[in-house]
């Protein structure tokens, strides 16, 4: 059995099956590429819906399932960013890519002015401090003249991407995501930040500073998040402060991320598909139905597959594969 120093200091190897899900990846990507040409308008807005959603839970997995810190606090990085962006762009003229990357910088300084208190603690009071500050910053906001307070901002359509490159943008952060997320799991930084979870007491023991790495994923997502709400903000083009501050954003990401299964790369895709588009697009004209059900399923996943869809359907596939070894393991001739 593994020490937990050998556990925080090696760098798993990429094998054969690293290889498979790669080309699976990649045809994913390359399907998801030819969408706008080759797909219905419908198809494109409800597809670019879906990447956002999935970009924002992955987000939300490094600091929520790898990190094992759970904020209710990232709809400040989606409101940040949103914001950001148009006020760049109705103010000053920024061309809309520069300010998809001012976005996410305000988002990665928002995350560390947050970290100097909200990291000092730790399980239910982590949440409960990140709600509260996701809370005080929602009320700000309804009373900030300068930002439109409770009308908001409406970006002109002349300063928007088309809609094809918003589409790509959201992509590409899903890509992103995903990418630092499946590097987490193969890295020794990713096994530092797994560690910590698991047992910061121990992780520290053995030399690794838990309130850097914890401080580091936090930057990390936050600025993640800011620029997704960016292009949240391309896709809505009106912001009021309910909408991109209110709570409803991380509570889709912890959903989410938890039906899929945390400190997982697929699971907050797979995750995103079933919550959104499985459920909420398919039952739109009965939001209600559409929320009992969501919440059914929550309850259905945490008590029967903690781990998550993706992660139930791992354990079936190993157990699969144990019984199908057993049966062909032959017997022994006694003599």
């Amino acid at each position: 059995m593994s020490t937990a120093a050998e556990v925080v200091r090696r760098t798993p190897r990429i094998g054969a099956g690293s290889a498979a899900i790669t080309l699976v990846a990649v045809g994913a990507i390359a399907a998801l590429s030819i969408v706008p040409s080759a797909g219905s308008l419908s198809a494109q807005t409800t597809l670019l819906n879906l990447l956002i959603y999935a970009g924002l839970a992955q987000a939300w997995n490094l600091v929520g399932g790898y990190a094992g810190q759970l904020s209710l606090g990232h709809s400040v990085f989606v409101g940040a960013g949103g914001y950001t962006t148009a006020m760049l762009l109705i103010d000053t003229g920024t061309p809309a890519a520069v300010a998809v990357v001012l976005a996410g910088a305000v988002g990665a300084g928002l995350a560390v002015a947050t970290s100097v208190a909200l990291l000092r603690l730790r399980g239910a009071y982590f949440a409960i401090g990140s709600l509260a500050v996701a809370l005080a910053l929602q009320a700000w906001m309804v009373n900030w003249q300068y930002t439109g307070a409770s009308k908001g901002l409406n970006i002109p359509l002349r300063d928007l991407p088309s809609t094809e490159t918003i589409y790509f943008v959201a992509l590409g952060f899903v890509v992103a995501t995903c990418a630092i997320a499946w590097w987490f799991e193969r890295s020794a930084f990713g096994l530092r930040v797994m560690a910590v979870r698991d047992n910061e007491d121990g992780a520290r023991a053995l030399g690794v500073n838990g309130t850097m790495v914890k401080a580091t994923v936090l930057v990390m997502s936050g600025a993640l998040t800011a620029m997704l709400g960016a292009v949240v903000a391309f896709n809505q083009i009106a912001l009021v402060p309910d909408n991109f501050f209110g709570i409803d954003w991380v509570i889709n990401m912890v959903i989410m991320t938890i039906i899929g299964g945390m400190g997982t790369v697929l699971g907050p895709l797979i995750g995103a598909g079933v919550v959104y588009y499985g459920i909420e697009k398919q039952l739109e004209s009965h939001p209600a139905i559409a929320s009992t059900l969501t919440g059914a399923l929550v309850i259905v996943v945490i008590a029967v597959a903690p781990g998550g869809i993706w992660g139930g359907l791992r354990q079936l596939a190993a157990l699969s594969l144990g019984i199908a070894r057993g049966r062909r393991r032959p017997e022994r001739v006694h003599s």
